[in-house]
């Protein structure tokens, strides 16, 4: 703005010619009202002065902000004054656990492609013991593939061991009990290829709950067969390995897990093992709950119907002795009987329907019920353990029959195992 000439106080007047440019200059610095502040010469001074400074008092012109509230819906209003995102969600019908289900690792597995069937592993509860009805038994050293509760093979190094499903809590494991001059145990299960061939390529998990008084650590190892439902013995095996590795355990029980892609190769059947160093003088490695499934994550074990798992099982294993009976014991109960017409060899033949079609013919071991001898039926009249010869098996039925003479038109007696376990 131009100065202004002026006076102080009463001293002399200004000129015309002073005066004459004072209304000149007022005159040209004056804000006319037809310029809309266009004649304002630093505009952005004069924004500020006016509390109107762009990006301090007021907002800068954005596009999007006009789409934004251009359009505006009461809708979209509403979410805009909810204070936080919990809000709105609630706006939006979207709380998570009342209208929409909230993450869980159980839910990706069934993303994942997880069947209503999930665990690969038959009895992986430990519930099922056929052979043993519950009875501790012996893992022999160095022995060749020895089953113990159903499904399920157990091994040793350096001495023998003892081992037996127990019962706590309503819940069954799988308990290994040491002696001095062992070096190592284990347990494994061959898993059959039409019920490995839908996890591969799978993203799958396994897992086990397990305890020990003295062992750090637990090693797993998951394999395919080199050929179908073909693993090898225990000394050669004829596999591959998939994974490997090991958890540190104690003496306090926990759910320990690995995840990993199942082989393309899989389609010829998995092996599952659990083993572990030294278990000597009474020191104790307990395992239950394990589960090969698809998925992420390790969920809970599957709980299977005692019936329908009985049946899986009875596809490898199945027996006359009762439930509870261990296999070779001397027992009156459940055996078969039969009558023989004739004395010679064969006069008593045992016909069976077999209660669940096998895995492969199986083989058959007869028991005498009352010594519990094995290769025997008992002929009742004379207190005699006959032999007997077995023929005609098949994955649906089997027969057996006295070897040599007996006496005819006497009861006899007899149990029987059939067994279709993976070699």
């Amino acid at each position: 703005m131009t100065i202004i000439v002026t006076r102080a106080g009463k001293g002399s007047p200004l000129s015309w010619v002073e005066g004459d440019a004072n209304f000149n200059n007022l005159n040209n610095d004056k804000l006319e009202k037809t310029n809309n502040l266009s004649d304002v010469t630093d505009a952005a001074t004069a924004r500020t002065n006016l509390g109107l400074a762009i990006g301090t008092d007021v907002q800068a012109y954005n596009a999007n902000l006009s789409t934004i509230t251009s359009p505006a819906t009461a809708a979209g209003l509403a979410l805009l004054d909810d204070a936080t995102v919990a809000d709105q969600r609630t706006t939006l019908g979207l709380t998570i656990g009342t209208n929409v289900q909230a993450y869980n690792n159980y839910l990706q597995n069934i993303a994942d492609g997880q069947t209503i069937n999930k665990n690969a592993i038959i009895n992986g509860r430990m519930q099922i013991d056929q052979r043993n009805g519950g009875a501790s038994f012996v893992v022999t050293a160095g022995a060749a593939l020895a089953y113990g509760l159903d499904r399920w093979y157990v091994g040793c190094t350096g001495a023998n061991i003892s081992a037996q499903r127990i019962q706590a809590s309503g819940a069954y494991f799988h308990r290994f009990v040491g002696s001095a001059g062992n070096t190592g145990v284990g347990i494994g299960q061959r898993i059959e290829a039409q019920n490995s061939r839908h996890m591969i390529g799978q993203t799958v998990t396994l897992s086990a709950k397990v305890s020990s008084t003295s062992l750090g650590t637990l090693s797993y190892g998951v394999y395919y067969a080199n050929s179908e439902d073909a693993f090898g013995s225990l000394a050669v095996p004829t596999r591959t390995s998939i994974t490997t590795g090991s958890w540190n355990i104690n003496g306090t029980e926990a759910t320990y897990s690995t995840t990993f892609t199942m082989s393309a190769n899989a389609y010829t059947g998995v092996e599952v093992v659990l083993s572990g160093g030294a278990l000597t003088n009474g020191q104790t490695l307990t395992i239950r709950d394990v589960q090969l499934e698809i998925g992420s994550y390790a969920s809970p074990i599957e709980v299977m119907s005692i019936d329908k798992e009985l049946v899986a099982c009875q596809r490898y294993f199945e027996t006359s002795y009762s439930a509870g009976v261990a296999v070779g014991t001397s027992s009156l109960i459940g055996y078969l009987t039969n009558i023989p017409s004739f004395a010679g060899a064969g006069g008593c033949d045992f016909s069976v329907n077999l209660k669940v079609s096998k895995r492969a013919i199986p083989t058959v071991v007869a028991y005498s019920p009352t010594t519990g001898a094995s290769g025997f039926m008992r002929e009742f009249a004379s207190a005699a353990d006959r032999a007997v010869t077995y023929a005609a098996l098949g994955t649906n039925s089997i027969s057996f029959y006295n070897s040599g003479a007996t006496t005819a038109n006497t009861t006899h007696a007899a149990h029987f195992t059939a067994t279709s376990e993976i070699p």
